[in-house]
């Protein structure tokens, strides 16, 4: 008799935060196997917010955080984030798995951004920072999208 297991499925997926020309926050989802369709936007208060795509795609696509787009839609409306408040954003496939790589971040984090900057976790979830601190401690960098982009990402 024989018993065989699958693992956890694994994923590319990454979330990161830019800005648009106007200063905008804009969710970046690095979706390169197409396993991400839903997005969740968490804050302080714990309220959540979903961003939903019926057809994900291969690619890393640019979301405004107030708007959405016309594939990844908000399921209500985005009120405009407190600028002391702390967010958190998930990605979900397929089944409501969390997959992927989230980002926290607040809107003084976004201020130094430029268009075509992210800032990141870079870490995979679960693995404590190199740096002495403590394992709750998120390690971020901003990167150009490009450099925030893998190879084998369309």
């Amino acid at each position: 008799m024989a018993v065989t297991a699958c693992g956890p499925r694994t994923t590319q997926a990454a979330v990161g935060m830019t800005v648009d020309k106007a200063g905008n926050p804009v969710i970046v989802l690095q979706n390169c196997l197409a396993d991400i369709s839903r997005l969740e936007l968490v804050d302080e208060t714990r309220s959540q917010i979903f961003y939903d795509t019926e057809e994900p795609v291969p690619a890393v696509v640019e979301i405004p955080l107030l708007t959405g787009t016309g594939e990844w839609q908000p399921n209500q409306p985005v009120p405009k984030p407190h600028v002391a408040g702390k967010f958190v954003i998930k990605a979900w496939g397929e089944g409501n798995r969390y997959l992927g790589r989230r980002t926290e971040f607040t809107l003084a984090d976004l201020k130094t951004l430029k268009p075509g900057q992210v800032r990141h976790d870079w870490l995979p979830s679960g693995q404590p920072p190199t740096y002495g601190a403590s394992p709750a401690t998120p390690q971020y960098r901003v990167t150009t999208l490009e450099d925030f982009t893998t190879d084998n990402c369309p």
